[in-house]
């Protein structure tokens, strides 16, 4: 559906994204929309494991800014010092589309390495 963005990246750009791709999508969803331009986040991705899962260790809370603005709404919230972190990566939506994302992030820490429980902030819509 997005092949006309990528089709300008180099090979290895190509790759990276159809990894990326697959990833995604072995978690559900139709496709996965690109950034207009390759960016590095990408690689970032692809080198982490990190997801997160609302469930027992994980909670949900929604802060709401303007609409598909996540990268400014979350800066926003860290600039007001609301959140402690910015997460960026990818969300799945209704729509079943992948689409580029950031969350805010607050930890509360019971011991001094593993936080005991995780915040995500949202700032946009409900997330599947």
């Amino acid at each position: 559906m997005f092949e006309e963005r990528v089709s300008s990246w180099t090979d290895v750009q190509q790759q990276n994204w159809a990894k990326l791709k697959e990833r995604l999508l072995s978690r559900g969803g139709q496709d996965v929309v690109p950034y207009f331009s390759y960016d590095d986040d990408t690689l970032r991705i692809l080198a982490g494991n990190e997801t997160f899962i609302i469930g027992d260790d994980c909670d949900l809370v929604y802060n709401i800014g303007n609409p598909s603005d996540c990268h400014q709404n979350v800066v926003r919230l860290w600039k007001a010092r609301s959140i402690q972190h910015i997460y960026t990566g990818y969300g799945l939506s209704e729509d079943g589309l992948w689409r580029a994302h950031s969350w805010g992030i607050n930890l509360i820490y019971q011991g001094k390495d593993l936080p005991e429980k995780i915040t995500v902030v949202e700032t946009t819509i409900e997330r599947l």
